[in-house]
């Protein structure tokens, strides 16, 4: 049994660095397609089905806070953790390895997520967390309220008005995404499409990293077959 050459090393370990980084990337892609197509859709649905009509279902409104509570909180970190990896592999390839500017390209985009999460989403972010934690403390007070009461079934009806609307200030940070469709009140409902929107940006970005990164990969591919390295 031979040991691989110091070239061949170098050029397995730069293979397996070009492998991770267009991973990375295919998977936030893929993960932020399906949430802006499929998940956040459904929620959204499931808010405002009656939304503009005098008889709209809290109960439904809250379930599709909660069900974005929840998986906000699953998804950020695995989300951050593959735009980072992509973006700094991107950059590594072409400012470390001297490869193609492509991996750069791609790579910066992957890394644009980040700076644009914080400066557009986490508002946003922000006040709906709020408001689900609001709204479960009601549910939490209501429960409490009925046992005590003893009530069997609890019928959680109070507090729309506090799901509904944010605190001012929080209503004045929001304010400066009326592009979105952020109207009126700052209902719930007008916030999840306002998140809709600016995830789909993020979709974009993402879609488009993967796509320079994958034309690289290939490019470079065909360039190894010519040359005979693989």
């Amino acid at each position: 049994m031979r040991w691989p050459t110091s070239e061949q090393r170098n050029t397995g370990g730069r293979l397996a660095l070009e492998i991770v980084t267009l991973t990375s990337s295919a998977l936030f892609a893929g993960a932020a397609l399906y949430i802006s197509l499929v998940a956040h859709p459904a929620r959204c649905a499931l808010a405002s089905a009656l939304k503009n009509t005098l008889e709209a279902k809290k109960s439904d409104i809250k379930a599709a806070l909660f069900e974005w509570n929840d998986s906000y909180q699953r998804a950020a970190p695995l989300q951050i953790f593959y735009a980072v990896v992509a973006g700094v592999g991107g950059l590594c390839n072409t400012f470390v390895l001297g490869k193609g500017e492509a991996w750069a390209w791609g790579g910066g985009l992957m890394l644009a997520n980040v700076p644009f999460t914080l400066l557009c989403m986490v508002p946003v972010n922000n006040e709906l967390k709020a408001r689900a934690r609001a709204a479960a403390d009601m549910n939490k007070t209501a429960l409490m309220a009925h046992r005590t009461a003893g009530m069997e079934e609890p019928v959680v009806e109070e507090g729309e008005e506090e799901v509904g609307k944010g605190e001012p200030e929080l209503q004045r940070t929001t304010t400066c995404f009326r592009s979105w469709s952020l109207t009126g009140g700052s209902f719930t409902q007008d916030l999840l499409e306002v998140w809709g929107n600016l995830h789909m940006v993020r979709t974009w970005l993402g879609l488009s990293g993967f796509l320079v990164l994958v034309s690289q990969l290939v490019a470079t591919a065909h360039s190894r077959k010519r040359n005979g390295l693989m």
